[in-house]
């Protein structure tokens, strides 16, 4: 009887599953901080240099190299937006022929470019399509 007296109580107020990760306490580092800032600090300082001339926006860079056709939207919106935060750009490639080609190398030379320029660059690119190509040439 005592026992299902505790089994109801515990029916009554369930207690939330957190797992043992979830529980773990992680505390972030001064020294992460003091990079963070720093990185900060050096962002803002190109984008001062950026302003007065001293150097060109990356989106200048972009389209004297002929890597820009159209932008969505308004241009002077989207060259603040790159001059003031550090954004991050991927690039995915899925080729369908057997192997890459030219046409998959200009999109990452873009994103090299905006890596040397210090924003944060991804590349993709799924093998799978092209290694069940080569395996259904054989």
């Amino acid at each position: 009887m005592r026992r299902a007296g505790l089994l109801d109580k515990r029916l009554q107020s369930p207690r939330n599953f957190v797992c043992w990760r979830c529980q773990q306490k992680r505390s972030i580092s001064t020294s992460f901080l003091n990079k963070k800032r720093e990185a900060k600090e050096q962002w803002n300082a190109r984008a001062t240099e950026i302003r007065s001339g001293k150097r060109k926006s990356m989106l200048e860079v972009l389209e004297e190299r002929g890597f820009v056709h159209a932008i969505v939207g308004e241009r002077h919106a989207l060259n603040q937006l790159m001059i003031n935060k550090r954004l991050g750009a991927y690039v995915g490639v899925d080729p369908t022929a057997p192997s890459m080609h030219v046409g998959h190398m200009l999109p990452m030379m873009a994103l090299a470019w905006m890596y040397l320029y210090g924003f944060h660059a991804v590349s993709l690119v799924r093998i799978q399509t092209v290694l069940l190509r080569q395996a259904s040439c054989y």
